[in-house]
C-alpha cells in the first residue's frame, strides 16, 4: 500500500498542470460557495453597526409622526413604566448651520441630551475637554474629524444659525470618530446640552425624541404596545428589526447562489474529465500492481485518496480565498449608503466547515465515476490493452434530457417562501443538465449540416474534422463546458441590459427634473416654491410607505395620494385603460389603482377589494385598474388625494416634484439658498437615475466577475479537454501521417475540429442561455431582490457570446495542434 501511495503522490507532483487545474476549480467554486453565502451576513453587520452609532443600545424609540399635535412632548407618562426600562433618554434633534467662510455652508445635525445619557446611550471618547466646566448652556461637543477639516479646538468658539438665528457656542469636547460622532452622509454630527436646544425652540423641558432600553429583550414588543398607548398621537417603533436588517443585504446570497450552482457544475464536469485521463494513463501501472497482487480495493482506494486529496487541498486554500473574496464581494455588493463604512466580515465555522465539506465532495463524486470504471477493467484487458468499449447511446438519455428541461420550466412559478433559492438551484441543476445529456444529439444534428458544406469550405480535411467532432468525447465534453459558460455570462450581461434600458424607462415616467423634501411640506411651501426663478410648475405629492394589507403579512411599499387633474402632468404612467377616466374615478369612492406587476403578484382583477391599516383605521378599497411602473419594485398603488387625506390623517407633503425652465441644478441650488436652515432633501431626477443605476450595476458587476470565473474554469477545461483528446488520438493521428497526410493537413484539421467544436459550442450555449434568461427573472431569487423586468435582447451580446466560443476553442488547439504536427509516426504508432 505504501508503494502505491509513493505512486500517487508522485503522480501529482509530476502532473502539474493538471493538479493545477483540478485545485483551482476546487478552490474557486470553494471559495466563492464561502464567499457568497457568508455576503449577507456582512452586509448585515456593516448596517447593523451604522445603525448603532444613531441609535446607541436603544431598542425602540418615541418620535413625533405626520399625525402628531406637536414635534415636542413631555415624558412624564413614562414614569408608570419606569421599572421595564432599563434607560429612557430624551433628546432634542434640530439642524443648524455653520459657516466656516463666506463661501460654505455646513449643516449640523445637532442633538441636544445631556452628556451622562449620552454615555449611558452611546458612549463618546473624548480627545480634548475643557477640564472641570460643566456641560450646560452654549457649549457644544464636535467630532476629531470636523475639528481637523475646519481647523477647530477646544475652547473655540463657533457661531451656529438655528431657526433663523444666530447663537455662539464655545468648544467643550473633541470626540474620537466612535458612535455619534461616526460622520454618516453629508451632515456632520453635534451635541449641544438638551435644555440649551429646548429653550431656543421655546419648549423647555419637552423632547422630540426618547431613547428607550427595555430591561427584559423578551419583552420588547409588550413594552412597545404599552408605549404606543401612553403616547397615542406618536410613533412609537422599534430602532432595528430584523425587516430592516435582512433588507440591507439585498438578496446576496440568493443572487449569488445561482453562480456558484452554474460554476459547480462546470468544476464537476473538470474533476470527471481530468480523473479520466489520470485514471487512463495509470492503466499499464494499475495493471502491474494487479498482476503482482494488489486487489481492485487497493488501486480503487489509492484513486479515491487522490480525488480527496485534491479536495482537502483545494477546500483549505479555498476558505482562504473565500475570505478575501468575501472582503471585495462585500465591498463592491454593498449598498451606496453604506459606503465609507468599515468593513468587518462576519462568518462563521460552520459555513467555513461547509464550504470545505463541500470541496470534499465534490472532488470525491466528481472523480468516482472514471475510478468505479477503471477499477472494473480485469487485469487480462489491462495487460493486453483491451480496455476501450464501445456502447451504443441508452435509448433514455435524450428523454431524460428533455424532461429535465421541461421540469425546469415550471420551477420559478412554484410557490416557496423559505426554500425558494433551494427550488431555483434545483430548476437551475435540472436545466444545466438537461442541456449537458443533449448536447451529444446536438451536435450530432449540426455534424450532419456541417458535413457537406465543410467538404466544399475545407476539403477532404474539414469533412474528417465534422467526423471526429461525432464520437470524441472530449470535444463534446468541450461544447459542454463552452455551452454552460457561455449561456452565465449570456444571461448576466443580458439581465444587466435589461434593467439598464427599464431604469431609464422607469424615471422617463417621471415628467419633472427635482424632487424634494422639507419639515412640514404643505401647499404654503408650494406656493413658495413657485415664486423661485426656474420653477414651471410644483406638484405637491400625498404618499405614505409601507402600508400594510389587512389579515396578511403583505404590504404596499408605496401609495400615493393622486390628483386627477395634476398627477397626468408630472407622471406618464401608461394605464390599462383612459388613464383621464380612471384617475377621475378614483374620486368616486375607495378605489385604487395598482401596478401589473403588483397585480399578478397577488392575482388582482378589476372589481377585488383590498383592505389596508390606515391612520384612519382599516378601510377597504376596490380594485378599478391597472398601470405599469418599477417603482417601488411595482409595489407601488395610487387612490384619490381626497381619500388619502381622510383615511391616512396625514397632513403634510411627502415630497414635492418641480418641473423647470432653466438648468435643473442651478434651480435646485436656487431652492437649497431659499430653505436655507431649514431641514431639507433635494435631488435631481437626473441624479437620482445615476445613483440607481450605479446601484444596480455595483450587484451586476459582482455578478459578472462571479460568471467570469466561471469562464475562467470552464477555458482551463476546454484546454485539458484538448490535452486528454491529443493524448486519445495519438496513435490515430500517426496513422494519418503515416499514410500521406501532411503536417500542415493534420493542423488544418485540428483547427476546424475546434472551430466547430466552438461554434456549436457558442449556438448551445446561446440556447442555454436563452433558457437561463426565461428562467432567472421570474426566479424566486430575484423576486425576493426585485420585480420581474421585461427582457431586452441585444443582438451584439448574442454575436459576442458565439465568438467567444470559437476563440476559446481555437486558442485552446494551439497547443495539441503544435504537438500534433511534431508526433515521431514510429514512437506513436508504438504507443501502449
Amino acid at each position: 500500500m505504501g508503494i502505491i501511495v509513493k505512486f500517487m503522490l508522485k503522480n501529482i507532483a509530476e502532473r502539474k498542470f493538471r493538479t493545477f487545474l483540478i485545485l483551482f476549480s476546487i478552490i474557486i467554486s470553494s471559495a466563492l460557495f464561502f464567499a457568497s453565502s457568508a455576503v449577507a451576513g456582512t452586509v448585515e453587520k456593516m448596517f447593523v453597526e451604522q445603525m448603532k452609532n444613531v441609535y446607541g443600545t436603544a431598542d425602540i424609540i418615541i418620535q413625533p409622526g405626520d399625525k402628531s399635535p406637536s414635534s415636542f412632548f413631555y415624558m412624564n407618562r413614562l414614569e408608570a413604566l419606569t421599572g421595564y426600562m432599563d434607560y429612557a433618554v430624551g433628546t432634542v434633534e434640530s439642524i443648524g448651520i455653520y459657516r466656516p467662510n463666506r463661501d460654505e455652508e455646513v449643516r449640523l445635525s445637532l442633538k441636544g441630551i445631556n452628556f451622562e445619557d449620552l454615555q449611558i446611550m452611546n458612549p463618546v471618547v473624548l480627545r480634548e475637554e475643557l477640564k472641570n466646566e460643566p456641560f450646560t448652556g452654549k457649549m457644544i461637543i464636535i467630532g476629531i474629524e470636523t475639528a481637523k477639516k475646519y481647523n477647530l479646538k477646544t475652547g473655540d468658539t463657533i457661531d451656529i444659525e438655528i431657526r433663523e438665528s444666530k447663537h455662539k457656542f464655545l468648544i467643550s469636547g473633541i470626540s474620537e470618530t466612535i458612535g455619534y460622532f461616526v460622520e454618516q452622509g453629508q451632515n456632520i454630527n453635534a451635541v449641544i446640552p438638551r435644555e440649551t436646544l429646548s429653550s431656543i425652540y421655546d419648549s423647555k423641558g419637552a423632547v422630540t425624541t426618547v431613547y428607550i432600553k427595555p430591561k427584559d429583550p423578551s419583552m420588547e414588543m409588550n413594552l412597545i404596545d404599552e408605549l404606543s398607548k401612553l403616547y397615542k398621537q406618536y410613533v412609537v417603533r422599534e430602532t432595528l428589526t430584523q425587516q430592516d436588517i435582512k433588507s440591507s443585504s439585498g438578496g446576496l446570497t440568493s443572487s449569488f447562489m445561482i453562480m456558484v450552482v452554474t460554476l459547480l457544475l462546470m468544476s464537476m464536469f473538470i474533476i470527471y474529465t481530468s480523473f479520466k485521463v489520470i485514471t487512463m494513463e495509470r492503466l499499464p501501472v494499475i495493471g502491474t500492481f494487479r498482476s503482482i497482487g494488489a486487489t481492485k480495493g487497493m488501486t480503487g482506494l489509492m484513486l479515491i485518496l487522490e480525488g480527496v486529496f485534491y479536495g482537502i487541498i483545494g477546500g483549505l486554500l479555498g476558505c482562504g480565498l473565500g475570505i478575501g473574496i468575501l472582503y471585495l464581494v462585500t465591498y463592491l455588493s454593498s449598498p451606496i449608503w453604506l459606503k465609507g463604512q468599515e468593513i468587518t466580515l462576519v462568518y462563521t465555522l460552520s459555513q467555513l466547515v461547509a464550504a470545505f465539506l463541500m470541496a470534499v465532495i465534490l472532488s470525491f463524486i466528481s472523480s468516482l465515476i472514471p475510478i468505479i470504471r477503471t477499477s472494473s477493467i480485469p487485469v487480462k484487458d489491462i495487460v493486453l490493452n483491451k480496455v476501450e468499449k464501445h456502447s451504443k447511446p441508452a435509448v433514455w438519455l435524450p428523454i431524460l434530457g428533455i424532461g429535465l428541461l421541461l421540469i425546469s420550466i415550471p420551477v420559478p412559478f412554484i410557490p416557496a417562501k423559505k426554500f425558494g433559492v433551494a427550488i431555483d438551484a434545483i430548476g437551475i441543476t435540472a436545466m444545466m443538465a438537461g442541456a449537458v445529456i443533449l448536447i451529444p444529439y446536438i451536435t450530432g444534428l449540426f455534424i450532419k449540416a456541417f458535413e457537406k458544406v465543410y467538404s466544399y469550405i475545407f476539403g477532404n480535411e474539414g469533412v474528417l474534422a465534422v467526423k471526429n467532432l461525432k464520437d470524441n468525447k472530449n470535444m463534446v465534453n468541450n461544447i459542454s463546458l463552452l455551452s454552460i459558460g457561455i449561456s452565465t455570462l449570456l444571461m448576466i450581461n443580458i439581465l444587466s441590459f435589461s434593467v439598464s434600458i427599464e431604469v431609464l424607462n422607469a424615471y422617463g415616467g417621471w415628467q419633472y427634473e427635482i424632487q424634494m423634501w422639507t419639515q412640514n411640506a404643505d401647499r404654503d411651501t408650494e406656493r413658495i416654491i413657485e415664486t423661485i426663478d426656474g420653477v414651471e410648475d410644483v406638484y405637491g405629492e400625498s404618499g405614505i410607505y409601507n402600508v400594510n394589507i389587512a389579515g396578511t403579512s403583505e404590504q404596499i411599499v408605496y401609495l400615493q395620494g393622486a390628483d386627477a387633474r395634476e398627477f397626468p402632468e408630472f407622471y406618464s404612467f401608461t394605464f390599462e385603460g383612459d388613464k383621464k377616466r380612471m384617475l377621475e374615478a378614483l374620486d368616486q369612492g375607495r378605489n385604487i389603482i395598482t401596478t401589473n406587476i403588483f397585480k399578478d403578484k397577488y392575482n388582482l382583477k378589476e372589481g377585488d377589494t383590498i383592505a389596508l391599516k390606515l391612520g384612519g383605521g382599516t378601510k377597504t378599497y376596490r380594485v378599478t385598474g391597472f398601470f405599469d411602473s418599477l417603482m417601488m419594485n411595482g409595489s407601488y398603488a395610487l387612490i384619490s388625494e381626497r381619500y388619502f387625506k381622510l383615511d391616512t390623517g396625514e397632513r403634510y407633503l411627502n415630497q414635492i416634484v418641480v418641473k423647470t425652465d432653466k438648468d435643473p441644478d442651478a434651480v435646485a441650488q436656487s431652492i437649497k439658498e431659499r430653505f436655507k436652515g431649514m431641514s431639507l432633501w433635494i435631488q435631481t431626477v437626473k441624479e437620482s437615475e445615476r445613483r440607481n443605476q450605479e446601484s444596480n450595476q455595483q450587484l451586476f458587476s459582482v455578478l459578472k466577475g462571479f460568471s467570469f470565473m466561471t469562464m475562467v474554469v470552464g477555458i482551463f477545461g476546454v484546454l485539458n479537454n484538448f490535452l486528454i483528446s491529443f493524448m486519445e488520438r495519438k496513435r490515430w493521428l500517426a496513422m494519418l501521417r503515416s499514410i500521406g497526410m501532411s503536417r500542415r493537413q493534420i493542423i488544418k484539421m485540428i483547427f476546424v475540429e475546434s472551430l466547430t467544436g466552438g461554434l456549436i459550442g457558442g449556438i448551445a450555449g446561446i440556447g442555454s442561455g436563452i433558457l437561463l434568461i426565461l428562467f432567472v427573472p421570474n426566479s424566486h431569487v430575484i423576486k425576493e431582490v426585485a420585480a420581474p423586468i421585461p427582457m431586452h435582447y441585444s443582438l451584439s451580446i448574442f454575436i459576442y457570446s458565439l465568438l467567444s466560443g470559437m476563440v476559446i476553442t481555437l486558442i485552446a488547439s494551439i497547443g495539441p495542434a503544435v504537438k500534433s504536427s511534431k508526433l515521431n509516426i514510429i514512437e506513436s504508432i508504438k504507443y501502449e
